[in-house]
């Protein structure tokens, strides 16, 4: 799926989400899972904004509607995507 595809559904804020679209659009914006955390959690880091993001990875590879909604407040998604859109689609 390309990129620009992981976002628009991503920002419809389905039930669900595969973790494996979930990582590639946070990777995207600089974020990177720590390595060796442990636990049942993920973190993603980003050395620009010094944001952190917790997802629990309890029932396996997806992620649900209620940390999708919260990513998209935390980093005020809906807007940077109007704004960047054309860059993502250059890039694919």
């Amino acid at each position: 799926m390309k990129l620009i595809k992981r976002f628009e559904n991503f920002l419809r804020v389905p039930v669900e989400i595969k973790y494996d679209d979930f990582e590639k659009i946070l990777n995207y914006l600089g974020y990177y899972a720590k390595k060796n955390c442990g636990g049942s959690h993920e973190i993603f880091l980003n050395e620009n904004t010094k944001i952190q993001i917790v997802i629990p990875r309890v029932s396996g590879s997806m992620i649900k509607q209620r940390y999708i909604k919260d990513i998209i407040k935390l980093l005020n998604l809906r807007e940077w995507f109007e704004e960047n859109k054309e860059t993502i689609k250059g890039k694919e």
